[in-house]
């Protein structure tokens, strides 16, 4: 046994529970527990590499093919021979897979340290609060109300992550069930008298980080403590009369209790953020093939004849590798079983035995005499400590020797005393006094001026912010008028674009107007000259003529058929009603207009009339041939009902004559 004999009892308050002495390094070799050792000797991977070296060693060494007596047998030697392999042709990947082992050491080592380091600050943030709670509290009841949530929170964490990682299934947690939550409970907050069972409920039900919960109870509880009244709080402590005194307290209290929720968030987010797996996966990767390549390698040392040392330099290279892989993978995660882990227990027990025992602990009975000149080691006549500590009797000190302090004798302040009274003489005599009173009578001159000269000063500098006031005012309206400047030449320019465009609409009007005027008198002559024409006597090619009056109605009344015509074998009689022709309505043309239309229709040969016969009131539609011949042949008569609507049909020439009558009736009335 080559670790350090602890005595009994300390060994489980330590948190790193291997303590050894370097100096004795050869006999610590001998000391297997926890090492890596027996780490590797129990790992299949090294004894599978360590066969199939051995294995291919021995097949070659003892190879019986024998080439002299059989030149076609080929045995293991020669087909090694075939492909050798030495150690050299690994330096580049046995250098690469060295320094990536090693970096990851290194790393993981950089993250044990850290996660120990915030354990610890976690204890010693505790023990900061219960130092502070022991100074300033007076009852143990209210030093206990503010830390022992503290406690609480600190033993839920740690068992938080033993039953992560049982519920994870991790390897080295599947025997090891910590137990649910209630069971945490009863068997160690409720009694360690660190929750009642009400608050222990609420925690079951809460469903954010209890952590936070309860750390919050604990600066509540700090908070009420501060707010009881002065005859029956804390607040009686002379301690804590002061305001300052009071606020300086509070916020060190609360400062330790956010620095240790940050530290248990630190160790937790450490946790869940492990060594990347893809880092890990290269690292051992690399490493495995290293060791193949090696086992083969091993056998061409020597020359390539071999060697029996390969047989134990090849497990020992594999040793070393292996060895620090499974150290460095142990110390990524230091809360497990491992001898290198934490010994959790301690952590959470110690500190709590430690703040228990420093708010439950009565006052000492010299606690009001703390501070006491008297309530101190003696000292010599010259000031020095005393060699011989003081002595306590009882509740009394021991009488310690006087210590003779310094004198004046009276002739040496007789003498003060005359070389006081001669210099004021002096003063007097000189007229110091009075310069004195003027000096001083200037000084508070100067003062007065000093004051008006701040005054001054203050005023000049209101008016010098007036000023630039002023300043960027007159700024903000010349950019002002910069802008307007900008719209007025805009709305110049649009101006003077609406103007020309007035200008040329006044010109295209007169323009329109002149021709306009033109076009009347023009329709005028035509009107006048087409009225003073007489109305041909040939015979209508249709063969009817029509009254010269309308009908009431404006329906047009057929004054005469010729015999024979194709009026007379289209249907058409004497006295029928014409209210439509082609389409459009009797009652829209003038009876001149209707009958030069009749007659001098060129376009086609066919003319639809809408007919109301003198002795029906149903309307007929005569589709009447301007060949008799024709209309003799295939004569048409439709029928329509008086209601129905007449236009069905419209002659390209007919509306541009009808536009142009109604372009004639329109300049007329204008």
């Amino acid at each position: 046994m080559t670790l350090l004999k602890l005595p009994k009892g300390v060994k489980q308050n330590l948190v790193i529970t291997q303590q050894y002495d370097e100096v004795k390094s050869t006999i610590n070799l001998f000391h297997l527990q926890g090492t890596a050792v027996v780490i590797v000797a129990q790992a299949p991977s090294f004894w599978l590499l360590c066969i199939s070296h051995w294995a291919l060693y021995i097949a070659r060494k003892y190879d019986t093919c024998n080439q002299t007596a059989d030149p076609k047998c080929r045995g293991l030697e020669q087909m090694l021979a075939d492909y050798p392999l030495s150690i050299n042709d690994l330096g580049v990947i046995t250098s690469l897979c060295t320094f990536l082992v090693v970096f990851y050491t290194g790393h993981c080592f950089a993250r044990y340290s850290l996660i120990y380091g915030e354990c610890l600050a976690i204890q010693g943030k505790l023990h900061n609060i219960s130092l502070y709670l022991r100074t300033y509290y007076t009852y143990p009841t209210h030093r206990w109300s503010v830390l022992r949530y503290l406690l609480a929170s600190h033993e839920i964490f740690y068992w938080s992550i033993r039953k992560r990682y049982y519920d994870w299934k991790k390897s080295q947690f599947v025997g090891s069930n910590p137990g649910s939550f209630e069971d945490l409970i009863e068997r160690a907050l409720i009694k360690k008298g660190l929750l009642l069972r009400q608050e222990a409920k609420t925690l079951q039900t809460y469903s954010g980080n209890v952590h936070k919960l309860l750390f919050s109870w604990s600066i509540v509880s700090l908070k009420r403590i501060m707010q009881t009244p002065v005859p029956e709080g804390e607040k009686g402590n002379p301690m804590l009369i002061s305001e300052y005194e009071q606020t300086s307290l509070i916020t060190n209290i609360k400062e330790e209790i956010v620095d240790m929720r940050a530290a248990i968030g630190k160790i937790d987010n450490s946790l869940l953020f492990p060594m990347p797996f893809q880092y890990y996966h290269i690292v051992n990767f690399c490493m495995k093939i290293e060791l193949v390549l090696l086992a083969y390698a091993f056998l061409f040392i020597n020359g390539g004849k071999g060697s029996l040392w390969s047989c134990f330099a090849f497990p020992l290279v594999t040793f070393l590798l292996l060895g620090l892989v499974e150290v460095a993978n142990g110390m990524s995660d230091p809360f497990g079983e491992d001898e290198v882990d934490f010994n959790q227990p301690a952590l959470v027990q110690v500190v709590y035995n430690d703040c228990r025992t420093l708010c439950d602990a009565p006052e000492e009975d010299f606690l009001e005499q703390l501070g006491s000149t008297k309530f101190n080691p003696a000292r010599n006549a010259d000031g020095t400590l005393n060699s011989n500590p003081v002595e306590m009797n009882g509740d009394h000190l021991q009488e310690q020797p006087q210590v003779k302090e310094p004198t004046w004798s009276q002739s040496d302040v007789q003498v003060i005393l005359d070389e006081k009274e001669a210099l004021e003489k002096e003063l007097r005599r000189g007229g110091i006094t009075k310069l004195t009173e003027q000096v001083q009578l200037l000084v508070l001159s100067m003062h007065g001026l000093v004051e008006s000269q701040k005054e001054s000063t203050k005023q000049q500098l209101v008016l010098i912010d007036q000023i630039q006031q002023l300043q960027e005012d007159v700024k903000r309206q010349e950019m002002e008028v910069r802008s307007l400047e900008g719209i007025t030449g805009r709305m110049e320019s649009v101006t003077s674009n609406q103007i020309n465009r007035v200008t040329k609409l006044e010109e295209l009007h007169a323009h329109t107007m002149q021709a306009l005027e033109q076009s009347i008198h023009t329709m005028d002559r035509s009107m006048k000259a087409h009225d003073s024409t007489p109305v041909p006597s040939v015979t209508p090619p249709f063969g009817l003529v029509l009254s010269e009056q309308p009908m009431r109605g404006f329906k047009f009344v057929v004054d005469k058929v010729i015999p024979g015509s194709a009026s007379d074998l289209g249907g058409l009689r004497q006295g029928d009603y014409i209210v439509g022709i082609d389409g459009s309505k009797a009652n829209a043309m003038q009876i001149r207009e209707l009958v030069q239309y009749i007659n001098t229709k060129k376009s086609h040969a066919v003319m639809m009339f809408e007919v109301l016969p003198k002795d029906s009131n149903e309307v007929q539609t005569l589709w009447i041939h301007r060949d008799a011949a024709f209309a003799r042949q295939s004569p048409i008569r439709t029928s329509f009902s008086q209601d129905e609507s007449v236009g069905r049909y419209a002659d390209a020439e007919y509306e541009k004559m009808m536009l142009d009558a109604s372009n004639l009736s329109h300049a007329r009335d204008s």
